[in-house]
């Protein structure tokens, strides 16, 4: 799996409430003709244990703002969710039909995770932060 840093909505993103992710996808001029394309993959991983029930929503609109936006429901984390659990959600062009999108997080009171667009998911292994690699 490639992941590009531009399609990554959030990068150990602290859990306190309801927040919206750090990142924000800019797709340029919309709307816009982006033909039939491929499915595309949301995949949220979990960083660090969640407090609480995580619900994951995928916002898309025509301002940076999101004073309109379409809100597309991901799914949600069961209760106290552990570091490397994750949700992946497929989705097509067509839902990517506004400029801007993020990802909204609801519920967890506390937890870190981290979310990004990806091509292809088939060998993804998600394990916990905070190791250290050392080269000998």
């Amino acid at each position: 799996m490639i992941l590009d840093a531009q399609l990554q909505f959030a990068d150990g993103q602290t859990l306190s409430g309801d927040a919206p992710s750090t990142n924000t996808i800019d797709f340029g001029d919309a709307p816009r003709d982006m033909g039939v394309g491929e499915r595309l993959y949301v995949l949220v991983v979990v960083d660090a244990d969640i407090t609480g029930t995580l619900q994951v929503n995928l916002e898309v609109d025509d301002n940076d703002a999101f004073s309109s936006a379409k809100i597309i429901d991901l799914g949600s984390f069961a209760a106290a969710a552990v570091a490397g659990s994750r949700l992946l959600f497929s989705l097509g062009v067509e839902q990517l039909d506004e400029r801007y999108a993020r990802l909204d997080f609801n519920g967890a009171t506390a937890g870190d995770v981290s979310a990004f667009v990806a091509k292809d998911i088939d060998a993804v292994k998600a394990y916990p932060r905070g190791y250290t690699i050392t080269l000998s």
